[in-house]
């Protein structure tokens, strides 16, 4: 989760409640900033990268490896 407008409108009134459920579960407590979702991008689209097939890059801060279940 990022703080953005299209997060704001969806959520709506659950805003404030999922990023802070988002905050605690997530392995470096904070939620990412835009520019470091964009550095993995970056990362992907240089031609070093060029080997890099068929993976998923969680950009999550460790949110994954939380279980579904903490609160």
């Amino acid at each position: 989760m990022i703080d953005s407008d299209s997060s704001r409108m969806y959520l709506g009134d659950d805003f404030a409640r999922a990023t802070e459920a988002s905050i605690r579960r997530s392995a470096i407590g904070r939620l990412p900033q835009l520019d470091e979702l964009a550095a993995a991008v970056t990362l992907l689209l240089r031609p070093e990268a060029a080997f890099i097939t068929a993976q998923t890059l969680m950009v999550d801060g460790g949110l994954t490896l939380a279980s579904p279940w903490a609160e």
